[in-house]
């Protein structure tokens, strides 16, 4: 089915139970799904601390059947998949004759001779296209068959750290494997004599599952979940949630991290994708909403390539270095006195929103300060964090100069020696 500008949005079957549960909708790729259901801050929290259950239908599911299905997928794949087990996923990407990304897949081996690709909703028909086109040069169609099965699947996702438990206590849902069922792994199950392929994958960065059914039976396991996981805080959760669970856990998104003109380096699940020479790094953001793609990205007060607007944001990343050009110095004072501090910040101190207006000028520089979050505020200072300190005595052990003086300079009792192999002091008292 080919979906045009002027044709209605695809529905979901769980549509009418969304429209029940309040949910806002949005069209995406063609398709009406929940956006939201309360508030998406809510709904991430919920997928952070306890699980989120998720509605997915609108992916693609395309399936390679055949003999030949593995080797023809190696030809069509940017990876090779004949070497995965039965019962494994394989992130992987397709990509156009110059190297472009077409779309990012996940594909699972359901048999010998058997795998089920999963796409994005909005490149459903391109990645079909491509695979029939590049398997079919590779093998014929008794060898190797490329079926879309998108509208005769529905897609339910429960993510979080509470996922599995929620999972064992559903009434009627039985699931021999699961035991054993490790990350980027898949079973089938059985959900009151409806099949359903269960995988552990997922979008969030959280431990979950992916299930798979048919979309008569997906209003009936949706409901006995939300039942079964709501003591647990379970919450139902929009896309507006997924996608800043995604972008949290910093994995990209199709049209937004990854397109055409996007080149990769390296092979496997995690392949170092890179634009220009650019890499990922985590960033924080201003106020309570949830960061979005678009949205101005500041380093020091200072806007990065592309940005049009400047606003104060303390520096926080995953890997964030100081460029060539910037002096370190010891203590970098505000450009004047109305400024919040941040150098190059144009707002002043009473209107910045930023933590560095908030800040007093005792504090130490912000080359001095800790990178790693979640610390206690005297950690704040990377002179006085704990793995400083443990390093600081390391230095001095390994200093045969200093083996018999202490931290003061003060010669100690007894005679020390120093260790040239290990740098370990060792002390030999009088007798």
């Amino acid at each position: 089915m080919t979906q045009n500008a002027d044709s209605p949005a695809l529905r979901s079957p769980l549509d009418a139970v969304h429209a029940e549960l309040g949910a806002s909708f949005t069209d995406f790729a063609g398709w009406r799904m929940p956006v939201s259901y309360s508030s998406d801050l809510a709904e991430h929290a919920a997928v952070r601390t306890a699980a989120g259950l998720f509605d997915l239908s609108h992916m693609a599911e395309i399936a390679v059947l055949g003999p030949q299905a593995a080797p023809a997928l190696d030809a069509a794949l940017a990876d090779p998949v004949s070497g995965i087990a039965n019962g494994r996923a394989k992130y992987t990407l397709l990509e156009d004759a110059d190297g472009g990304i077409l779309d990012d897949l996940i594909v699972y081996r359901t048999g010998d001779d058997r795998f089920l690709v999963v796409a994005n909703a909005g490149n459903r028909h391109v990645v079909a296209d491509a695979l029939r086109e590049r398997i079919g040069a590779h093998a014929s169609p008794s060898e190797a068959l490329v079926e879309d099965e998108t509208d005769d699947v529905a897609l339910i996702a429960l993510q979080g750290p509470l996922a599995e438990e929620i999972l064992r206590n559903v009434e009627g849902f039985e699931i021999p494997e699961l035991d054993g069922l490790g990350y980027y792994r898949s079973t089938s199950g059985d959900f009151l004599g409806h099949g359903v392929f269960v995988a552990r994958t997922g979008y969030t960065g959280e431990d979950g599952f992916e299930f798979y059914l048919a979309p008569e039976a997906a209003e009936s396991l949706w409901t006995a979940l939300l039942e079964t996981g709501e003591g647990s805080g379970l919450k139902p959760a929009g896309l507006a949630a997924r996608d800043s669970l995604r972008l949290e856990a910093g994995m990209p998104l199709y049209g937004h991290e990854l397109d055409r003109t996007t080149r990769r380096e390296g092979i496997g699940r995690a392949a170092r994708l890179v634009r220009d020479g650019r890499v990922l790094v985590g960033l924080t953001g201003e106020g309570r909403r949830a960061a979005r793609a678009g949205y101005a990205v500041v380093r020091e007060g200072i806007p990065s390539a592309g940005s049009r607007r400047a606003r104060c944001r303390r520096r926080s990343g995953i890997r964030s270095r100081w460029p060539t050009s910037t002096p370190r110095s010891p203590n970098p004072a505000p450009s004047s006195p109305s400024t919040c501090g941040v150098r190059s910040c144009p707002s002043p101190s009473s209107t910045c929103r930023s933590t560095a207006a908030r800040r007093s000028t005792h504090d130490p520089p912000v080359h001095l300060r800790s990178r790693v979050g979640g610390g206690r505020r005297r950690h704040r200072d990377r002179r006085h964090h704990p793995l400083r300190r443990r390093q600081a005595r390391r230095c001095r052990l390994r200093r045969p100069a200093e083996a018999g003086r202490d931290r003061h300079g003060e010669h100690r009792r007894g005679r020390d020696r120093v260790d040239q192999v290990g740098g370990r002091a060792l002390r030999a008292r009088r007798r």
